[in-house]
């Protein structure tokens, strides 16, 4: 690792519908302060299954802080992404998903889309 920690600029979510039921998968990928450096590392942390959003999220979150992960976005807070930036063909968003990620990210304090 180059630096003393790892850092990542956010959450993106993955969305699946199952049994009538919005399902939700979260991923941080994170790197360490190497940037052009050939002993520089990164890595990736996700849920493993798709579950309810704030569960997603929060288990992602706090796994990755366990693990040292630090947030730490360009201008401001970290972000909730969604997969593709909700133009994924893959991993289509639902219809209501700005509105779905702006109550997340202002009930643990993020940013996310306006």
């Amino acid at each position: 690792m180059v630096g003393k920690h790892y850092t990542s600029t956010g959450i993106s979510l993955r969305y699946s519908r199952y049994h009538d039921q919005d399902m939700w998968t979260a991923t941080a990928k994170f790197q360490d302060d190497g940037f052009c450096d050939d002993l520089a590392t990164e890595g990736e942390i996700h849920t493993r299954y798709f579950q309810p959003i704030e569960t997603a999220i929060d288990t992602c979150r706090k796994d990755a802080e366990r693990m040292g992960i630090q947030w730490a976005a360009f201008a401001g807070l970290p972000w909730l992404y969604i997969e593709g930036d909700g133009e994924s063909k893959e991993w289509p968003p639902p219809e209501n998903w700005r509105e779905v990620l702006k109550e997340q990210a202002q009930r643990i304090g993020w940013e996310t889309y306006r």
